[in-house]
C-alpha cells in the first residue's frame, strides 16, 4: 500500500515538473521579442528640405551713344534776281574814299561800301572769341594791303556756319543800337548789312549790290 502511495505521487511530482518546464519555455517565448524581417527591412526615411538658391547677376550694361553733330551747309536763298531788293544810288550817304581807307586801316583803296569790309561786334558775339581771333587773323588782316575776294561777312557766315535766323536777330540788334545812340544808319559807315542779298552767295550779286557810287 505504501509503494503503491509512493509510486503514485512520484508520477504527480514527474507531472508537475513536467508542468513547470512548458510553463517557462510558454514565459520565455512571450517574453522574447521577435524580429520579423518586415520590421528588420523598415528603413526610416529622412527627409531633408532642400533649398535651392537662386542667384540673379544684374549686368548693368552702359551703352555709350556718341552723337556726332555735323554742320549743315548753308544753302543760298532761292529767289529769282528780279525778287531781290535793288541798291539805289543816292540811298547811302556815301564817305569819302580816304575816310573809309583810315577806319579800315587799309592801304588798298575800297571798291565797295564800307560794311562790304567789316563785321559789326553783334555777330562777333555769335562765336567763341577764340575761334573768331584764329578766323580773323587768317582771313581779315591779308586785305591791309588788297580787297578781299568776296564780302567779309559771307566769309564769316560760312565759317561759322550762321543761320539766317541769328543773322536777322544781329542785323535787328545793330537797327536798335543805332536807333537808341541817334545814328543813322544810312551813313556807309553805319549801313545795316542785307541778308536778301548776302544769303544768294552769289559774288556777282553781292558785289554789285555794294558798288561804291
Amino acid at each position: 500500500m505504501k509503494k503503491i502511495l509512493l509510486t503514485t505521487i512520484s508520477i504527480i511530482a514527474v507531472l508537475v515538473l513536467l508542468a513547470s518546464c512548458d510553463f517557462g519555455k510558454e514565459t520565455v517565448d512571450i517574453t522574447t521579442p521577435t524580429s520579423t524581417t518586415e520590421e528588420q527591412s523598415q528603413s526610416s526615411t529622412t527627409s531633408v528640405p532642400t533649398t535651392t538658391t537662386t542667384t540673379t547677376i544684374s549686368t548693368n550694361t552702359t551703352t555709350t551713344t556718341t552723337t556726332t553733330t555735323e554742320s549743315t551747309p548753308i544753302k543760298s536763298t532761292e529767289s529769282n534776281n528780279s525778287d531781290l531788293p535793288k541798291y539805289i544810288p543816292g540811298s547811302i550817304k556815301i564817305q569819302p574814299v580816304e575816310f573809309v581807307q583810315a577806319d579800315l586801316m587799309s592801304i588798298f583803296i575800297p571798291t565797295k561800301r564800307y560794311v562790304y569790309y567789316s563785321i559789326s561786334g553783334f555777330f562777333m558775339d555769335l562765336v567763341d572769341s577764340t575761334a573768331y581771333d584764329e578766323w580773323a587773323y587768317k582771313n581779315l588782316y591779308i586785305y591791309v594791303e588788297e580787297g578781299p575776294q568776296e564780302m567779309v561777312l559771307v566769309s564769316f557766315v560760312k565759317h561759322f556756319n550762321i543761320s539766317r535766323k541769328d543773322f536777322d536777330k544781329v542785323v535787328e540788334q545793330d537797327r536798335l543800337a543805332n536807333k537808341k545812340l541817334g545814328i543813322d544808319d544810312t551813313e556807309e559807315l553805319y549801313e545795316l548789312p542785307n541778308a536778301d542779298i548776302i544769303y544768294t552767295f552769289d559774288n556777282d550779286i553781292i558785289n554789285e549790290y555794294y558798288r561804291r557810287q
